[in-house]
């Protein structure tokens, strides 16, 4: 972790755009093993992905000019199977509150 924040420190301070991929990927796959435990914990599992939101975002802010907030929501869909579809629209505006630049 601590490399890529240097290279992306290096890359912002030289002007160099980014774009940063998939702040949640929702399939099964992806994420975290001990996330798939929480099926039938939706509160831990949104708290735990609006924690790495904030970790992530708030770590990056104003350094990666945009990102993939969700990656592929219809075939990938443990998580919004999970936390139910408005879970997506909630990464969104949580990005954009954390980051205001999105």
């Amino acid at each position: 972790r601590s490399t890529a924040i240097r290279a992306i420190d290096w890359l912002h301070d030289h002007g160099i755009q980014i774009h940063g991929c998939h702040i949640v990927w929702g399939g099964e796959q992806w994420i975290p093993k001990d996330l798939l435990e929480l099926r039938d914990n939706p509160d831990e599992l949104r708290r735990r992905k609006q924690a790495h939101i904030r970790d992530l975002l708030g770590t990056l802010r104003g350094k990666v000019g945009e990102w993939n907030a969700v990656n592929e929501p219809v075939s990938q869909k443990f998580v919004w199977d999970v936390l139910g579809r408005d879970a997506i629209l909630d990464t969104f505006r949580m990005a954009h509150e954390i980051d205001p630049t999105l």
